[in-house]
């Protein structure tokens, strides 16, 4: 097994992606543990499934219960962590349009891939990567409804000249491992850095908390890598990457203006948005609440395409200084801000 040379700190995931449960996951090596030597004294019994870079600094393997219980009293070993599932979290979309149209930018949607054929998109969308073992196609049409979503007018995207990119770390049921979403983050970041074109990454899911999956999300927007994603329903410290300071944390709402009881709330949500009431012909039931994480990335996509790139952090204040205070029935310490374009 050929593993290239990591720098001194190194996670390594517990893989549960397939039919064993056990010994499937995430771990992170002290610092100055070689993990080339690491991985060729554990040849048996041990799988590596995903190796990342542009993040973190670690791997997904499947072990056995002997290797793992080794791992567990290694000296080299400082965290091991279990791949969790993720799923489609709850977030929304919105109605207003800008004429820039964020040409020049890549939007990378982490779902289940997107269907390329679709009218809306024309030639803007390309079939980015696939973590998970999955086939290069979206057979449940969720990442093709949040695509639209961002870039199509007929649902309410504002993004209308910019690109989207597919990476899908889903299955079509909607499911997938925090291990094959971090490659995906770590794909892109990758991608970002090749490419040097402003990006923004679209998460409208989430999954029990884990500090592995926060760490990469959080440093694919120290590289420059603006993040998207869903505030969820349940509470701060028990999701990722919702918790993550600084992604771009989002609540949907309806165009009501009133909060759902199930949605969540709290300091950690930066902006509230709408999702779409109507679809492209060919991309039917896009009106799903998880469409706000794409109007708002749509929203950010324009403006970069408008006034040029910025860091995250301020990008993130430009959208809060634009947004309107006028959402309803939110709780004492949680933002009104409703995100739109500017």
């Amino acid at each position: 097994m050929d593993v290239q040379s990591f720098k001194s700190r190194t996670s390594v995931w517990l893989d549960n992606s397939s039919s064993r449960n056990e010994g499937h996951g995430v771990r992170t090596l002290k610092p100055g543990a070689n993990i080339q030597s690491h991985v060729n004294e554990r040849r048996e019994g041990f799988e590596v499934k995903h190796v990342y870079s542009a993040v973190i600094n670690g791997y997904a393997a499947a072990l056995s219960p002997s290797v793992l219980e080794a791992l567990r009293l290694s000296d080299d070993v400082q965290a091991i962590e279990i791949s969790t599932f993720t799923q489609l979290g709850n977030a929304r979309r919105l109605f207003e349009k800008k004429a820039n149209g964020g040409a020049g930018v890549d939007i990378y949607f982490f779902d289940t891939g997107i269907n390329l054929t679709k009218q809306c998109f024309g030639s803007r969308v390309r079939w980015g990567a696939t973590f998970g073992g999955y086939q290069d196609i979206d057979g449940s049409g969720h990442g093709t409804a949040l695509a639209a979503s961002a870039l199509c007018a007929e649902a309410g995207g504002t993004a209308t000249s910019a690109s989207g990119v597919a990476v899908k770390i889903l299955s079509d049921s909607g499911s997938g491992t925090t291990s094959s979403l971090i490659s995906g983050i770590n794909w892109a970041v990758q991608q970002y850095q090749s490419t040097n074109r402003p990006s923004i990454g679209a998460l409208a899911l989430g999954g029990p908390a884990s500090v592995t999956l926060d760490n990469a999300v959080a440093a694919a927007v120290n590289a420059g890598l603006h993040m998207v994603v869903t505030a969820g329903k349940f509470v701060w410290a028990s999701i990722s990457p919702a918790r993550v300071a600084g992604a771009v944390t989002v609540g949907s709402i309806p165009r009501s203006k009133v909060r759902p009881t199930n949605s969540n709330y709290g300091a950690g949500l930066d902006v509230w948005s709408f999702y779409p009431i109507a679809c492209p012909t060919d991309i039917p039931n896009c009106n799903t609440p998880t469409g706000s994480v794409s109007y708002v990335a749509a929203y950010m996509a324009v403006a970069i395409g408008s006034y040029g790139n910025k860091a995250p952090a301020a990008l993130t204040t430009d959208l809060k200084s634009h947004a309107v205070p006028d959402v309803i029935n939110v709780p004492t310490g949680t933002t009104n801000l409703r995100a739109v374009p500017w």
